[in-house]
């Protein structure tokens, strides 16, 4: 659960020792203990206590930076932890790509998946508003965080049950998705699909991963208009391990 407090400070507390798994930030200093994220944005006091109280405690602080990215705390709502959940447990089995050898089948814990997410929000924000277009297939690790990241944040998903270029192209100029989760040759192939013309505001982010991307197609797609986030992922680390934000 994120909370906003006073001087500028958001904290986002998961504690697994705490029954409602939520502290505040005046009681930073006092109550925080091992296991626990702290989300912490803004120069004010109690940012100073928080940073101050972390070392010794075994906590471990998110710095949210200023501007249009930092907007984790200012919609998105974690669920608190199930107390009866074990967030070693695994979430899911997904099978690598085979890119070195032999697929294989990766076990996923929940808090791999919880920390992954929480990671991408701060980095390129995330909101109760949100819309991410999922057609990326949900036995990927990039199309089942697509999910995972939604159901967290509050946002919404709008799923398509298989990818269609000119299904995807009119998903995003239609104003209806925020967000999208693409590999290479998806990009490409929505960009042949779709007609030229300025994309809605709405849409601010176009991740894409899953391969490398040629610089004549990330040209192409920023020269379009795409806010194109070129990510490195591995099934193994839940997807996103670098993003490039949008337009850098």
């Amino acid at each position: 659960v994120v909370h906003q407090v006073d001087e500028g400070v958001d904290v986002l507390a998961l504690d697994r020792g705490d029954e409602g798994g939520v502290q505040q930030a005046r009681g930073f200093a006092r109550d925080l203990v091992g296991g626990t994220l702290g989300l912490v944005h803004g120069a004010g006091d109690l940012g100073a206590v928080a940073r101050a109280a972390a070392p010794a405690s075994g906590a471990c602080l998110l710095e949210a930076p200023e501007g249009p990215t930092a907007t984790l705390a200012r919609g998105a709502s974690f669920p608190e932890p199930d107390p009866d959940l074990d967030p070693a447990s695994t979430l899911a089995i997904l099978y690598t790509s085979g890119t070195t050898g032999k697929p294989k089948g990766a076990c996923l814990r929940y808090e791999s998946f919880l920390w992954s997410a929480a990671a991408s929000a701060l980095h390129l924000g995330a909101s109760r508003d949100d819309r991410w277009l999922a057609c990326l297939p949900l036995f990927h690790v990039g199309g089942l965080s697509v999910l995972v990241r939604s159901v967290l944040s509050g946002g919404a998903v709008v799923v398509h049950e298989r990818f269609d270029a000119a299904a995807v192209a009119e998903a995003l100029d239609g104003g209806r998705v925020t967000g999208a989760s693409l590999v290479p040759t998806m990009l490409a192939r929505v960009l042949d699909a779709r007609a030229p013309g300025p994309l809605p505001a709405a849409l601010r982010c176009v991740l894409v991963g899953g391969g490398p991307i040629a610089p004549a197609l990330l040209a192409r797609a920023r020269a379009a208009g795409l806010p194109v986030a070129p990510s490195y992922g591995l099934t193994e680390a839940t997807s996103q391990v670098a993003t490039a934000p949008p337009l850098e």
